[in-house]
């Protein structure tokens, strides 16, 4: 074996088979390897389970084949009895060593196709004195001939002591031909195969032919073509790059070969499911599938919605550095603003589609890695070992200063693919271990919950929302993605999020439909600001904001442990590009015209007549088709408008209407309503709130 990757992965396929398939003893088996790179998680693994792992010389940098030579001569030296050297793309569903029956004879399968030609082969033997012999056609390739002799090195089989004399033949043979592999012309490649010929005929060496059975070629398509008796009991499949992307055997279509793959199948995946070799597989996968990435999950419009959310989160935390633990191929961050940037993956040629010159670092996340935002996609779903899982996901939540993006299972998925492993729920692991932390629901894509694991400021402004407030909210209201970027911005510009339950269903669902609408870059006013998270985020995000409130002006910034969500605030104080109009909408230009008009929980507060009046002037200052996104409380569990501010009562309940009563108002103010409903909150809150989403009649009249 050498070092690449697909090697090491073949390696544990070979040991799968034999161990469950073929019920050899690991304790009896032996992987020779050439490679020169640090030991393997393969390795260490087969070396956990009994396997011996022996390093050998490499045979000659010439001809990477030729190691099997130095293996045979290693192996046979130190094991007694009848002894069998195969490739690792070979998975036996029987003891190969059952077919050594002659202690004096090589076993092995003639070849399937005439590589090298006879022409070749005669040529080879010429030079080196040695005759033709017996030929036979080959099976697979109708008139075509080879000689005796010639056979697939995939499998040699025989008594130890005499392999070991014929591996010191086979040795000089293949010095010999090495040196004259012009011989070989476009065939060089063949060389080990053609020294074993010469080895067996200069010695006059007895060849005991295997069945195809013994070693079925699953790539040749000319399989297909030879009928299920010749080929016989199928004991081995070698299966060279018939492999899936999920580094399991790929189906032939072929009825009598097709049992055997399933078989062989289902070792690899519960070998897998027992120990699941991520260096190795991400190392292989990312070299074989580069645009596959790491599966359904990484690609499409998978990959623009998970790159949709780190950005939304990213903008509203704004980490001064970022960790991304298991990056991959780094197609979920690059060009992303994450502040300084590290990524960290097993796999050495991971981040391949990073093209902004961050850092990778090829080893597991740390007891004492920190940073801003830390990143776990997709990663704890490939550990095997529960422990290990478990470590992982409270290294990462741990590692956190402020928020981390995890992803794991909450129930057992739907796949069998052994690449993936449930162990518990996610949210179950995160409430043991990181009770302190709050966990909002972000994603979930192919059954993969992304869980924002977020860190609350200590102490927390008196008037910040409470988890208690955010555990009310029921589940179908919630829009994770946006609660977590404006939590972040609201701690780190105005202090708080308030605590009031409607809010944590508002905020989140307007931010949401301004996004799906509006352009980056569109102008946006939002009518009774107040002070509120929305505003700084929509700023963050590109849009152009214009706030306008009545209320008493606020204190200065360093007086904020003081601020409230009601009142004036000068958002440009805060370092915001936002102008802020201290005033009622009547103080907003007249010639102002906005893509989009928001007023989150304020209508309510005015008399009948004053939100027909508002609801006039908001029409006036948007641009033709503008949006119009407004909330107002309703008392919970009715369609009564709520008819209180600041403690006092505006007016009767029957002045201040009903729901239905101010969609008309909606209506006849001159917008047509694109939607309209009211969102039952539940818990303890006295009221519900509806929501309406609008847009200027294409007329610019009313009904």
């Amino acid at each position: 074996m050498d070092d690449d990757a697909r090697f090491h992965l073949q390696a544990l396929r070979w040991f799968a088979a034999l161990t469950r398939c073929a019920a050899v003893p690991p304790e009896e088996l032996t992987v020779l390897n050439a490679g020169r790179r640090p030991r393997s998680d393969v390795l260490a693994h087969l070396e956990d389970r009994g396997v011996s792992v022996v390093p050998i010389e490499a045979f000659d940098a010439r001809s990477a084949h030729c190691n099997k030579i130095a293996a045979l001569r290693a192996i046979t030296a130190s094991t007694p009895g009848r002894v069998v050297l195969s490739d690792c793309d070979v998975a036996f569903l029987a003891d190969p060593r059952e077919l050594v029956s002659d202690p004096e004879a090589l076993h092995a399968k003639p070849v399937d196709a005439p590589n090298p030609p006879l022409s070749i082969l005669a040529a080879v033997l010429e030079a080196r004195t040695l005759p033709l012999g017996e030929m036979h056609e080959l099976p697979l390739f109708p008139a075509e001939w080879t000689c005796a002799g010639n056979a697939n090195g995939g499998v040699y089989g025989g008594e130890a002591s005499w392999l070991n004399r014929l591996a010191v033949d086979w040795s000089c043979e293949a010095r010999w031909l090495l040196e004259r592999r012009w011989l070989l012309e476009n065939w060089a490649v063949h060389v080990d195969q053609l020294s074993m010929l010469l080895a067996l005929r200069a010695g006059r060496r007895r060849f005991c032919p295997l069945p195809m059975g013994a070693n079925v070629p699953m790539h040749l398509a000319s399989i297909r073509d030879v009928p299920s008796p010749m080929i016989g009991a199928v004991r081995a499949l070698h299966y060279h790059d018939r492999i899936t992307a999920q580094g399991l055997l790929a189906r032939t279509g072929l009825p009598h070969l097709d049992p055997a793959v399933d078989r062989v199948n289902q070792a690899i995946s519960a070998e897998m499911a027992a120990f699941f070799p991520n260096a190795t597989f991400w190392t292989w996968r990312y070299a074989r599938d580069p645009d596959l990435g790491s599966g359904v999950g990484s690609r499409d419009v998978s990959l623009r919605e998970k790159r949709d959310v780190i950005r939304l989160i990213a903008t509203g935390a704004q980490p001064g550095s970022t960790l991304d633990v298991g990056c991959g191929d780094g197609a979920a961050v690059d060009g992303l603003n994450l502040g300084g940037y590290l990524g960290l993956d097993l796999a050495p040629n991971a981040g391949f589609r990073l093209n902004d010159g961050r850092t990778v670092s090829w080893r597991s996340i740390e007891p004492d890695d920190r940073a801003d935002l830390v990143l776990c996609l997709d990663v704890g779903i490939h550990q095997s070992d529960p422990r290990a899982w478990e470590q992982l996901i409270l290294r990462v939540a741990g590692a956190a200063r402020s928020l981390a993006l995890v992803s794991g299972y909450e129930r057992a998925p739907d796949t069998r693919s052994p690449m993936v492993t449930f162990h518990k729920p996610l949210s179950e692991v995160l409430m043991e271990h990181a009770p302190e932390r709050w966990c909002v629901r972000v994603r979930e894509d192919h059954q993969v919950v992304t869980v924002a694991v977020v860190v609350p400021p200590s102490p927390q402004h008196p008037r910040d929302l409470r988890r208690e407030t955010l555990r009310q909210l029921p589940d179908d209201l919630l829009s994770g993605p946006e609660l977590v970027a404006l939590l972040a911005c609201a701690w780190n510009t105005i202090g708080f999020y308030p605590d009031h339950l409607p809010r944590v269903w508002e905020y989140p669902m307007v931010l949401r439909l301004l996004r799906r609408t509006l352009p980056p870059g569109g102008s946006i006013l939002d009518v009774g600001a107040g002070v509120n998270p929305l505003a700084p985020m929509l700023s963050r995000l590109d849009f152009k904001v214009t706030t306008v409130d009545p209320g008493a002006e606020l204190c200065p910034r360093e007086d904020r442990w003081r601020w409230n969500e009601w009142g004036y605030l000068d958002y440009a104080r805060l370092d915001l590009p936002i102008e802020s109009i201290h005033g009622t909408l009547a103080d907003v230009p007249v010639d102002r015209r906005y893509d989009a008009v928001v007023s989150i929980s304020v209508i309510e507060h005015l008399t009948a007549i004053e939100r027909r009046a508002l609801l006039s002037g908001v029409r006036s200052r948007c641009h033709e088709r503008g949006r119009f996104f407004l909330t107002v409380d309703v008392c919970a569990g009715s369609d009564l408008l709520w008819n209180r501010c600041a403690g006092e009562q505006v007016e009767s309940f029957d002045d201040h209407g009903r729901w239905d009563d101010f969609l008309d108002e909606v209506v006849t103010a001159g917008f047509e309503i694109a939607d309209a409903r009211i969102a039952r909150l539940g818990g303890r809150c006295q009221v519900d709130v509806g929501f309406v989403s609008a847009r200027t009649a294409a007329s610019g009249g009313g009904a």
